[in-house]
């Protein structure tokens, strides 16, 4: 229970962080614009957490699911780690698929926001396992 917990609360403020603090830059630096980190980007961080909450949490549980069943599964928790970023990743783009299919999004820097998810399911995985390795 505690392993879901962990991802229902720290992976969508995690994937906010990493598209506001990571994606955010690098997308504006392909783009040719050099503007950094500046203090509106930290405003719209705390603005839109709420959005993170409501579209992250589903594939952030998703994810802890596929950690909980990793880990019933006896896998090494760097293996867990990086089997959940893979799949981070790949359901990091679930709140995207409605702009995906209809065309809106294209090109391969949309791969870009798989980061979104495959960072925090990483990080959420790590936590989780030194959390039980600590209770054990």
């Amino acid at each position: 229970m505690k392993r879901f917990l962990i991802f229902a609360v720290l992976g969508p403020p995690l994937g906010s962080l990493v598209g506001f603090f990571i994606l955010l830059p690098a997308i504006s630096l392909i783009a040719g614009d050099g503007s950094g980190l500046d203090a509106s980007r930290l405003m719209a961080f705390a603005v839109t957490l709420p959005l993170a909450y409501m579209l992250g949490v589903v594939p952030a549980l998703l994810v802890g699911a596929i950690d909980a069943a990793l880990s019933a599964k006896n896998f090494t928790a760097r293996n867990r780690v990086w089997l959940c970023a893979g799949a981070g990743f790949v359901l990091g783009f679930l709140p995207l698929l409605s702009p995906l299919w209809s065309g809106y999004m294209h090109g391969p820097w949309v791969l870009l926001f798989g980061a979104v998810g495959a960072i925090p399911g990483a990080a959420c995985s790590w936590i989780a396992g030194r959390v039980k390795s600590k209770k054990a």
